[in-house]
């Protein structure tokens, strides 16, 4: 898996995944346990329908808003920037 650092580069590939017709989707935790990566608030970046997966490093306020909607899609891809 690739480390990515910071919230622009979440958007980057999210956005990637959106155009190709894919549906980005952002993991903040892992059997209830928050994601982090060496101390650091992290997500996990799913493609659904296209292949790959990264872990991005990102702010801890970005953090808690994509995990205060983990499980609205919609909600995450406004957080994102990448839908209105």
């Amino acid at each position: 898996m690739v480390v990515f650092r910071g919230d622009d580069k979440l958007y980057e590939l999210a956005m990637k995944v959106y155009e190709a017709g894919g549906i980005p989707l952002v993991i903040t935790r892992y059997a209830d346990v928050p994601l982090k990566y060496r101390g650091k608030p992290a997500v996990v970046l799913h493609c659904l329908g296209l292949e790959g997966t990264a872990l991005i490093i990102i702010s801890e306020n970005k953090w808690k808003e994509l995990d205060r909607v983990r499980h609205d899609p919609n909600k995450m891809l406004e957080i994102l920037g990448i839908i209105t």
